[in-house]
């Protein structure tokens, strides 16, 4: 069930960016609730909206949709997927409605059902929906034609790739997902009532849970095809995936949020947010995955203004803090025991080496400060630092210090190897597991979790003192009603 991403439900092997489950809405009914928008500008109130699946292209255009040869629409599959290529093009066409932080607020507070019992419909006042329940339509007929405008775009960005790209496999699987995607929004029926709403809602959950792994999807492709498309253009396109990415989830689980009200909730921003407590939670994760790949972990130690909260999306430091203190765990363990090696499972090397070892790891100590606009946390590690002349490239896709190990040496238990290494083959790519996937290792890790900063206007930074070890600066600032600059 979806838990509003809180924190405790980070454990071991979990994703932090769960599946969401909807409980139904108990007063759903046929009752329609007119189309007003659920915030100023973004739909204008319009009851006579025409019912009509296509959300804006007239039958003329969609049905002399074609390939770009100007054939007509075949038959199966194929055809299916010229003509979605087909309203892809036209979806670019609108431009998007940004969503402002207040606003994504505001209609979470439309949104929540009141503490008590709802008194009866007043006589004559038109419907019997409550008026929480109509704001889950409306925003839901916000997303109903925002989000394929959305994905449409994502979709022409994957197109406009590099040919010898956009046939990598997990290209291919990604951008088909997406294709598919559109395809189930653009064939909802209008969204007109309750009993709609809430259909749409499953729906979208389910899309929700398939995009999960999109990021360590694409990540491989274009490490399969990093020698096709300069690093630049792989970044700047990667950057805009993620932040679009993003944006539609905040969006989706934000609606999808409010049909599972918490008090400290609105929607999926956590009002009462403690950097301290995430950390500490989501270390404790990190560490186990650590300490049985390893055999051995260090120690947290968290200081500073502790007690302080703030307003923030949970899912979006806990992917943050995870990548951090995985990578401070690992460079603490392997310079101090190991000089940058891997644990090879119950055979020898690190694993058992530091199982045996007496050697004192020093912990990683979390400094937490808050001002009124923000707070910030400082990760100090005595790692043995990133070289000055790699520093500039830590947040870079693709960038990594993992050093790679041979798989075959793991898997080539027939003839004669230990089978302990296994083991510590899957451990290793435990430890490698970042939040949607095993993206550690491969070098997206700390690029992705600075886009996650810098989305609400946030920062990451490092600080190298190399040959001892790194400070790592993470701001995030307070979700509020002030931060109307910010659009999603």
């Amino acid at each position: 069930m979806y838990t509003h991403a809180r924190s405790s439900a980070l454990r071991l092997g979990a994703r932090l960016h769960r599946p969401v489950s909807l409980l139904r809405v108990a007063s759903a009914t046929r009752t329609a609730v007119p189309r007003a928008c659920w915030h100023s500008g973004l739909r204008r109130a319009s009851a006579t909206e025409p019912a009509a699946t296509n959300h804006g292209f007239d039958d003329a255009n969609l049905s002399a949709l074609g390939d770009p040869s100007g054939g007509a629409i075949g038959g199966g599959a194929s055809g299916n997927v010229t003509r979605l290529q087909g309203i892809v093009h036209l979806l670019c066409r609108r431009q998007l409605t940004p969503v402002t932080l207040p606003e994504l607020l505001r209609i979470g507070r439309a949104a929540m059902p009141p503490p008590e019992k709802p008194a009866a419909p007043v006589a004559g006042a038109g419907t019997d929906v409550p008026p929480h329940v109509q704001a889950l339509v409306r925003n839901a007929q916000f997303l109903q034609a925002e989000l394929p405008v959305r994905l449409a775009r994502r979709c022409k960005a994957f197109e406009e790739l590099p040919f010898i790209v956009g046939i990598n496999p997990h290209i291919q699987q990604t951008y088909n997902l997406y294709l598919e995607s559109l395809d189930k929004l653009m064939g909802f029926r209008p969204i007109e009532t309750a009993a709609d709403e809430t259909e749409y809602s499953s729906m979208l959950a389910s899309l929700v849970d398939a995009h999960t792994d999109v990021i360590p999807t694409v990540s491989q492709g274009f490490l399969e095809c990093r020698k096709y498309m300069p690093a630049a253009d792989i970044g700047a396109f990667l950057d805009r995936l993620i932040m679009a990415r993003i944006g539609v989830r905040v969006l989706a689980e934000h609606h999808l949020a409010l049909h599972t009200p918490h008090p400290s909730f609105i929607g999926i921003v956590n009002t009462q947010l403690s950097p301290a407590r995430v950390a500490r939670q989501v270390f404790d994760y990190v560490s186990e995955v650590a300490e049985f790949h390893y055999g051995v972990a260090t120690e947290l130690v968290i200081d500073g203004m502790v007690d302080e909260t703030l307003a923030y999306i949970p899912v979006h430091i806990e992917y943050i803090l995870a990548e951090l203190l995985k990578n401070s765990i690992r460079a603490t363990v392997e310079s101090r025991l190991g000089a940058g090696q891997h644990g090879t499972g119950g055979g020898g090397g690190l694993l058992a080496g530091a199982a045996n070892s007496n050697v004192p790891l020093p912990a990683i100590r979390l400094t937490v400060a808050k001002s009124p606009q923000d707070v910030v946390l400082r990760i100090r590690d005595e790692g043995g630092g990133v070289p000055y002349d790699s520093l500039q490239k830590i947040f870079e896709y693709a960038y990594t210090t993992v050093k790679k190990r041979d798989p075959n040496a793991a898997l080539d238990t027939a003839s004669g190897s230990d089978p302990g290494d296994m083991l510590g083959y899957s451990a290793e790519a435990m430890m490698q597991q970042g939040i949607g996937g095993p993206i550690a290792g491969l070098g997206y890790g700390l690029g992705t979790a600075s886009v996650y900063a810098r989305y609400f206007g946030g920062s990451l930074r490092m600080v190298s003192l190399y040959g001892h070890g790194c400070d790592v600066f993470l701001r995030l600032p307070n979700i509020d009603t002030s931060m109307s600059d910010v659009k999603i």
